[in-house]
């Protein structure tokens, strides 16, 4: 099956791995619901590959190791773009993500607002 690029961007400052539930969570459900009010297909079922460009505001470009802006940013695209774990791995936060086979990720100052492109 060919997909079809997927282009949504997510408003708001990109939550890091290390960040408290109250921080990741609402950052996750943003993402979720950006990506879900965007694919009208099924779930992917064979290898993809995603690039993100998190648009930061100079403080976050300073402060804010890339890979650290990773693990919150997936978790929320892979609740509505891959089917979920299974009933060994409860929560929303566990879905078929290994299906994601090549991955870019680039931190760039933001122009106007934080996001994150998908």
């Amino acid at each position: 099956m060919i997909v079809r690029r997927l282009i949504v961007r997510v408003p708001g400052r990109p939550a890091v791995q290390t960040a408290q539930k109250l921080v990741a969570e609402p950052w996750k459900w943003a993402v979720a619901n950006a990506v879900r009010e965007r694919w009208n297909r099924p779930y992917i079922e064979e290898p993809c590959g995603v690039a993100l460009i998190f648009r930061l505001d100079p403080f976050g470009m300073k402060l804010t190791a890339l890979h650290n802006l990773l693990k919150a940013t997936i978790d929320g695209l892979s609740h509505a773009l891959f089917e979920p774990g299974g009933p060994g791995h409860p929560g929303p936060w566990n879905n078929h993500d290994w299906w994601i086979t090549r991955l870019s990720a680039q931190k760039v100052l933001a122009i106007d607002e934080p996001c994150v492109d998908i």
